[in-house]
């Protein structure tokens, strides 16, 4: 999840710094907006495939876009089907101390 959302945004932003930042901000919003790093990515990679179409006015970078967003979908189809079975984890930022309960002191 986390490797191929760096590698996507490096990618869109040596192609045309709009693409990165498009992909980087819906990776961004949908990260914290649903907290699943593959789900953001996911969207991320169809985000940045939709905007080079818009965006990118030479040929070869543009295949070049595209083939990296849809790459980047192709990786993420088993955790799709994860995340519809809601076996998915999400993100947490706070440490989980419940275990520490049932220590005796």
């Amino acid at each position: 999840g986390s490797h191929a959302t760096v590698a996507m945004i490096v990618a869109g932003l040596s192609i045309d710094a709009s693409l990165g930042a498009a992909a980087a901000a819906v990776c961004l919003g949908m990260t914290i907006w649903t907290k699943r790093i593959s789900l953001a990515t996911f969207v991320g990679a169809l985000a940045m495939a939709f905007t080079s179409l818009l965006t990118v006015d030479d040929k070869l970078l543009l295949y070049l876009a595209l083939l990296t967003g849809m790459a980047v979908v192709l990786k993420h189809i088993p955790a799709m089907s994860r995340i519809l079975k809601g076996k998915e984890a999400k993100l947490t930022l706070t440490e989980d101390l419940s275990y520490k309960f049932d220590e005796k002191f």
